[in-house]
């Protein structure tokens, strides 16, 4: 079994490979959960520092209205501010400001903003937004979830390569050694798996994976290898849902059901964040 042929992949089976696996099941999850906490808090984090530089110009506002939010900032309430002004040419303008302080409706604050822009205006001492910028930490969460997605994404496109070009072979497990990798509580282990290519010559295959007995239960596992760069390949029982060649080398479509649930956490985000992504772009353009 040593041939090399340009093999039609089934689309169900590029689906289970590009989204499925560990790392983009996680990946997806982990990226979507963080993205509710960018929008609850990342959203409303405080960044006016960033054009809050330079010459500040100040001037006097009408507090219009105090009105208490559900934040709460060292176990004292947040208040929204809302007051009202005219910048230096006469326009007027109305803003929000933040803090634990507490005034009185109708009083005359003391406003500051960036020289010539007064349309980004804050009661000093105060912030333009209910968090401050630590929160900012929350974007932790979904950069996790997006490296997780771009290692299995990668991974899945390099797979289906090899499964349309590269050459399919046997190998034989000549070593399994521990890592210091752990996957939801599992020991990650490196296989080795030796192989000859179409020139009899001898390569060695490294994958990780964790203990997965299909990589152990035959005397030597089929693996498919890069001609130009034979240590490059992969073991066909180390992938999403385990792709079947036919003794032609044909490809098996993956099942329907089988795609559908790798599919569902991608789908929910998609469709989550792209509906959110286009309301806002409407609210934009209307």
């Amino acid at each position: 079994m040593n041939y090399q042929n340009q093999r039609e992949v089934p689309i169900s089976v590029q689906l289970r490979l590009f989204f499925g696996g560990f790392f983009n099941q996680f990946g997806w999850a982990f990226w979507g959960l963080g993205m509710i906490f960018v929008l609850i808090f990342g959203l409303q984090s405080d960044v006016s520092s960033i054009y809050f530089t330079g010459k500040l110009e100040q001037q006097d506002a009408f507090l219009i209205h105090v009105e208490p939010t559900n934040v709460s900032s060292k176990n004292a309430p947040v208040n929204a501010f809302y007051f009202r002004y005219r910048a230096p040419n006469g326009e007027p303008f109305q803003s929000i400001s933040y803090s634990t302080d507490t005034l009185k409706d109708s009083a005359i604050v003391k406003i500051e903003y960036p020289a010539g822009k007064p349309h980004l205006a804050r009661i000093v001492g105060m912030r333009r937004a209910q968090f401050p910028p630590i929160v900012l930490v929350v974007l932790i969460f979904p950069a996790v979830g997006l490296g997780m997605m771009f290692i299995g994404m990668r991974k899945g496109l390099k797979s289906i390569q090899l499964l349309k070009k590269g050459i399919l072979t046997r190998g034989k497990l000549v070593a399994k050694k521990p890592t210091h990798i752990r996957v939801n509580n599992q020991l990650m282990y490196e296989y080795q798996f030796e192989f000859k290519d179409d020139l009899g010559q001898t390569h060695r295959l490294k994958e990780k994976a964790v203990d997965n007995p299909a990589l152990e239960d035959e005397v030597q596992e089929t693996l498919l290898y890069d001609p130009s760069k034979p240590q490059k390949g992969i073991l066909l029982d180390n992938l999403p849902g385990a792709p079947v060649l036919d003794e032609n080398g044909t490809i098996e479509p993956a099942p329907l059901l089988a795609v559908s649930l790798v599919m569902l956490i991608p789908l929910i985000n998609i469709i989550a964040y792209g509906s959110l992504l286009l309301s806002r772009l409407k609210g934009v353009f209307d």
